[in-house]
């Protein structure tokens, strides 16, 4: 629900490694940079997904996902959005 359609159909593809680099997605192992739209500045639930947060603005967060935990991490309440970084949020 939460998942941007991009983020979804990598998810959901064969190779998803594959399709997100040819999304020009960024791809570090089985782990995708996106963008967390949080609910709250609050950022040690994510812990609990293997998320490895690179940045944070307020409740932007920039952080590498595992592919396969996109759309579980998604139907948190903690969670507003997921979606595609066009770009570093830090710079």
């Amino acid at each position: 629900p939460g998942v941007d359609s991009q983020l979804y159909q990598i998810t959901q593809a064969p190779d998803p490694q594959e399709l997100a680099r040819r999304f020009l997605v960024k791809v570090e192992g089985d782990r995708i940079l996106v963008l967390l739209d949080l609910a709250d500045q609050d950022t040690a639930f994510l812990q609990d997904y293997d998320v490895q947060v690179d940045s944070q603005y307020g409740t932007k967060v920039q952080a590498f996902v595992p592919i396969n935990r996109l759309c579980e991490l998604a139907s948190t309440d903690q969670v507003v959005a997921i979606v595609r970084l066009d770009k570093d949020i830090t710079q």
